[in-house]
């Protein structure tokens, strides 16, 4: 579960980026700040057949990579590559992981990002011993 966990949190930071948001109705392009209908100059065409939930999704998401650092945005941009990398039924496994993930309550999920800090914390000898535990375990639990 922690690998699924790290492998889900750290790919859907590509996915993210997919879901900027807006929170104007599709007539409101001309409302949007510069920065923003530069930022979403893709969906230009798309904006009035996008429902408003996508508009606010897509704008939020704006907002948020504008506040980026180039080195976050950096980042960002290899995650969503890696992301667009992954076949169609990895990346709708993961989605659904993630669903899964935040249908946890609040204190089991905080445990879980934890466990991942720990994790992460850890050499990668280390790391790999826990994976490798991990996989025989889940084998061991098949049988």
């Amino acid at each position: 579960m922690l690998r699924w966990l790290i492998v889900t949190l750290t790919e859907t930071v590509g996915l993210a980026l997919l879901l900027f948001a807006a929170g104007v109705s599709a007539a409101d392009w001309q409302s949007l700040s510069d920065g923003e209908r530069r930022i979403l100059q893709r969906f230009e065409e798309r904006w009035p057949d996008l429902s408003e939930a996508q508009q606010q999704k897509l704008l939020n998401g704006a907002r948020r990579w504008a506040a980026m650092t180039p080195e976050q945005r950096q980042r960002a941009q290899e995650q969503y590559r890696k992301w667009q990398d992954l076949p169609p039924e990895r990346r709708k496994k993961l989605r659904e992981a993630y669903r899964r993930f935040k249908a946890l309550p609040p204190e089991q999920r905080a445990r879980i990002l934890k466990a991942r800090k720990k994790f992460r914390q850890l050499s990668p000898e280390q790391r790999r011993w826990l994976r490798e535990q991990w996989r025989r375990r889940r084998l061991s639990n098949e049988d």
